[in-house]
């Protein structure tokens, strides 16, 4: 958990009160120290929040060379025209107890939205996260046969309510299409036994770490 400091707390309810002019006034006044602490509190803040993954999936497309199109298009990412559907996902030592399984979500989804994303020749991202350090980003086409049969049958299979199309590295590990745009191999050394496979060397474990 992070603990805020007492500069922190107070730039808060000064952006919350005053707007940025307040902030750069009060900074104006904080010594180098202070600055350095504030930047790193505020920065910490994003990366260990398990509420929003924001930040982490600006993390993701930088790290992995894709252009951020703000959701122009009704996506992510952009990567050489073609569309790319981040989904970074966080473990927290404070908070999580499952094991990282390369999983992703796309919520609401539909078959009119599987049939657009088909069209657009969309691209999946899966990231994972570790305490804020990112240990893998990979890379796959939607289209792929076994992923998209996939998804179709996590659409049609729901019978009522919100349909979450729910993916794990089942799905996408075997692609021949699948492209590791960044490993961290002490990262995922780090959290191996976080990661299915991780205490036997087996199944996502030993894939990632021959990469």
């Amino acid at each position: 958990m992070i603990n805020y400091s007492d500069n922190y707390n107070k730039v808060v309810a000064i952006r919350a009160t005053d707007g940025q002019g307040g902030i750069v006034e009060f900074a104006s006044k904080l010594t180098r120290e202070e600055l350095e602490e504030l930047f790193v509190l505020t920065f910490e803040h994003h990366f260990m929040d398990p509420s929003t993954g924001t930040v982490r999936e600006l993390a993701s497309i930088i790290l992995s060379g894709a252009e951020n199109d703000e959701g122009q298009f009704g996506y992510d990412a952009a990567r050489k025209g073609r569309p790319v559907e981040c989904k970074p996902v966080s473990h927290f030592s404070y908070v999580t107890k499952n094991s990282a399984d390369g999983h992703g979500k796309i919520n609401e989804h539909s078959l009119n939205r599987h049939d657009k994303f088909i069209r657009d020749d969309l691209i999946m991202q899966q990231s994972q996260f570790f305490d804020g350090r990112c240990a893998w980003i990979i890379e796959f086409p939607y289209t792929d046969s076994a992923f998209s049969n996939h998804m179709v049958n996590q659409i049609t299979r729901a019978k009522t309510g919100r349909v979450c199309g729910r993916f794990s590295y089942l799905q996408w590990m075997n692609c021949p299409n699948v492209v590791v745009r960044y490993i961290n191999h002490e990262v995922i050394e780090q959290n191996r036994f976080n990661i299915v496979g991780g205490s036997r060397n087996t199944h996502l474990y030993e894939w990632l770490m021959n990469q």
